[in-house]
């Protein structure tokens, strides 16, 4: 991951004061209703990504859409939902910041 040099972010050592994979607990959101830092929407991952002094990162899918995905047993259907997944990180999530 490529590093901006940016100086001291209380937010930022907050959320490394956080557990990391908070999701394991069972959920995805703060008692508040916002998403945990990591599993929110495009926004908020690149007001993430910039408090971290990120240009990129890798984007891996949920745990659930992982464990849903494996057990299908028709190549095709396992294929389209792969595909339809990419198209959304493509065409929606990442067109936020395309050049990013």
């Amino acid at each position: 991951m490529a590093r901006r040099g940016h100086g001291h972010d209380p937010q930022r050592a907050e959320r490394r004061r956080r557990p990391a994979l908070k999701v394991l607990g069972g959920t995805y959101w703060e008692p508040d209703g916002s998403p945990v830092p990591g599993t929110g929407d495009a926004v908020q991952r690149l007001q993430e990504q910039d408090a971290d002094g990120l240009d990129a990162e890798v984007l891996y899918p949920p745990v659930f859409i992982s464990r849903f995905i494996e057990n299908i047993s028709d190549p095709e259907a396992y294929l389209a939902m792969v595909r339809a997944y990419n198209t959304f990180l493509a065409e929606d999530y990442c067109s936020l910041a395309p050049t990013a």
